[in-house]
């Protein structure tokens, strides 16, 4: 099944493989019509925890009941446990429910385990709710956290992009502010 087959399949939400069977990004439209390259892409972790195959699938409700299983059976040190919350913020923000995804994506990046990957997809959950500004600043903190740079890169590039326009249709035609504009480009070269 190809992406666009996997975004009519979801209503928008596409989920698909990249290297290996666990290794897979989850793309999120937000907001606009859906064009090719104009998705957010969160990244589920690539450790096995239970209920990640949920994830792979697109059952994200059925995901979030596994994950959410395995996460009260695991103890505070358990090396299981951050790729847990990593993937229930994957779940979450998938499903739309944004204040469950908050809290495990609040506590993925708190872990301070894969943060690039913890930022990114914190980020992704705020541009879900157009909250682009915060998205943008973890978006920025991913690529310097690593692990998930060019996913981030990209993510940061949709999130300059929609700030932009954001902007711009919020202002009126005597309140253009080329500054703003100029510094969002040149952030976006970087």
């Amino acid at each position: 099944m190809n992406i666009q087959q996997q975004f009519k399949r979801n209503a928008g939400i596409g989920t698909y493989g990249v290297c290996a069977a666990l290794s897979l990004v989850t793309s999120v439209l937000v907001g606009a019509p859906a064009i090719a390259g104009d998705a957010f892409e969160l990244v589920p972790h690539n450790s096995y925890v239970s209920g990640v195959e949920y994830i792979e699938t697109g059952n994200y409700t059925r995901a979030v009941k596994k994950l959410e299983s395995s996460l009260r059976g695991s103890t505070q040190n358990n090396p299981t446990r951050a790729p847990i919350l990593i993937d229930l913020c994957v779940g979450y923000t998938m499903l739309r429910d944004f204040s469950k995804a908050s809290e495990y994506c609040e506590a993925s990046v708190e872990s301070g385990w894969s943060r690039g990957i913890a930022f990114n997809n914190r980020g992704v959950m705020k541009a879900a709710r157009g909250d682009y500004e915060g998205a943008q600043r973890d978006f920025q903190a991913a690529v310097d956290g690593r692990g998930a740079d060019n996913i981030a890169r990209r993510n940061l590039e949709l999130t300059q992009t929609r700030l932009i326009a954001t902007r711009s249709k919020d202002s009126t035609p005597g309140d253009f502010d080329g500054e703003q504009v100029a510094s969002s480009q040149t952030v976006s070269q970087q």
